[in-house]
């Protein structure tokens, strides 16, 4: 039997910003369910790399590897482009750029992970007016957390819910 082949279509994310961080939490949920495969990082988009297990080197012998297996180093943006975006199996390291019409949405959601609305507002060149009308939204979002990310995800659920209510 012949294997059905599904074309993908092209996403674009919304210039919402709470639709942004609604997609970037739900897609940042799917990679932390699945840490053998993902790893989140803020400091890094998206990065295939390996996961090694492997013995202690300090005693001046070779180290031995127990276990190696391929992972994805991901960013709250990194995450919404391996999942939303489609890029899981990617080979390749990618940054917004790679991501023609969705970079300014990506890039948006990394301003809006450091709590930024301000930012956002302008990659997304989102109207001017009055700069108040975004920087009343900036806020301190914690540090995203691998051990304990509740604090990161509830700061943000609460920028994503403010910014629901003013309709941005």
């Amino acid at each position: 039997m012949a294997k059905k082949r599904v074309a993908k279509r092209n996403v674009t994310l919304p210039r919402k910003m709470s639709s942004l961080i609604k997609i970037a939490l739900a897609d940042m949920r799917k990679a932390e369910a699945k840490p053998d495969y993902f790893v989140v990082d803020m400091g890094v988009y998206f990065k295939p790399t390996n996961i090694v297990c492997c013995t202690d080197s300090d005693f001046g012998w070779e180290e031995i590897i127990i276990n190696e297996h391929p992972a994805c180093v991901v960013c709250a943006a990194g995450s919404v482009m391996a999942f939303t975006l489609g890029k899981k199996d990617s080979k390749e390291e990618l940054v917004p750029e790679d991501m023609s019409g969705n970079d300014d949405q990506l890039m948006a959601i990394d301003s809006l992970r450091q709590g930024s609305v301000y930012e956002a507002a302008h990659v997304l060149e989102l109207p001017e007016g009055d700069s108040d009308k975004y920087r009343k939204f900036d806020c301190v979002i914690p540090e995203y957390d691998r051990k304990n990310p509740k604090p990161f995800h509830k700061a943000m659920e609460k920028l994503q819910k403010k910014l629901e209510r003013a309709g941005l």
